[in-house]
């Protein structure tokens, strides 16, 4: 029988990955690191993806994690000019990959999946995108996105946060 002490180790192992992966975000993706700016979305989807591994079926951050990492993998065929296509259609056509198969996948192996994460999360990547093509230098290093998803690490890891209130009594 699960314990709430076992619901907060998983929430701290949950932050913990995700601090790992603020931390490559922040050293990996220029101007610290070698890489180029357009590997960060696949660098935190692939963060939000692990920390949800660790969190198991209930990690909350599965639907985003399958999202930003299909609109990340878009940017960087893209981007790298691995693939030839639009730009702005490849990344639609990511979120939208990742959102299906959100849907699709996560209920069959028993993940909790609402029209409303997607929904935000659909959103939430537009935002990104808009606010990236009209105020130029904003959020265009790695570390500053490194900061954001330790600033995410530090949310997820709040059992006030992400657990009821009958699974944090005595945590």
């Amino acid at each position: 029988m699960a314990t709430a002490s076992d619901g907060v180790g998983r929430l701290r192992a949950r932050g913990a990955v995700l601090v790992l992966g603020a931390v490559l975000t922040s050293v990996l993706i220029a101007p610290v690191g070698g890489l180029s700016l357009y590997w960060m979305p696949l660098f935190v989807g692939v963060s939000y993806l692990a920390a949800s591994a660790v969190g198991g079926r209930t990690g909350g951050l599965w639907v985003p994690g399958l999202m930003v990492s299909f609109w990340g993998l878009a940017d960087v065929l893209v981007l790298s000019g691995t693939l030839h296509v639009d730009f702005a259609s490849a990344a639609i056509t990511g979120v939208g990959l990742g959102a299906l198969a959100a849907v699709l996948v996560l209920p069959r192996v028993q993940v909790p999946v609402t029209v409303l994460s997607v929904a935000v999360n659909t959103l939430l990547i537009g935002l990104l995108e808009l606010a990236e093509a009209q105020v130029a230098g904003v959020l265009v290093d790695g570390w500053a996105w490194g900061l954001l998803l330790l600033a995410g690490a530090v949310w997820e890891s709040r059992p006030s946060v992400t657990m009821p209130a009958r699974e944090r009594v005595g945590a």
